[in-house]
């Protein structure tokens, strides 16, 4: 992954001028499914990622706040973004828990994360969204 880094960040730039500083990956082979988080350096204007008519933008976004509330709480905020068929962006922000706060001050982050993973994995695939 950590070869790829550069190219993901200037495919983002080229697809929706994002400016990012971070990137992490995880992937399921075994499924044929991966996430790609990547971490801007400021907001980005996400308006050119309309949704296609079709699908319900805002039956998605409940359903990905009923899995938070299962895995956790109800995030702060939820906003979705279409790119493609194939990629959603989500962002979720206000979701930890203050135990999650307390490991995360305490310097177990990957813990948490690993933790964590293996979690919303199940719980996503468990959805409405999931199973299709």
């Amino acid at each position: 992954m950590s070869e790829l880094t550069s190219e993901i960040k200037l495919n983002l730039r080229g697809i929706g001028e994002f400016d990012v500083k971070e990137i992490y990956a995880d992937w399921h082979p075994e499924n044929q499914s991966g996430l790609i988080l990547a971490i801007l350096h400021e907001d980005a204007d996400c308006q050119d990622f309309k949704w296609p008519a079709e699908i319900d933008h805002e039956a998605f976004d409940k359903e990905v706040r009923e899995i938070s509330i299962k895995g956790q709480m109800e995030p702060e905020k939820t906003e979705s973004y279409w790119l493609n068929n194939r990629t959603i962006v989500v962002e979720r922000a206000g979701i930890f828990v203050q135990i999650e706060k307390e490991l995360i001050k305490s310097g177990f982050m990957e813990q948490l994360k690993l933790a964590k993973r293996p979690l919303e994995y199940r719980l996503a695939k468990e959805s409405n969204y999931g199973r299709n």
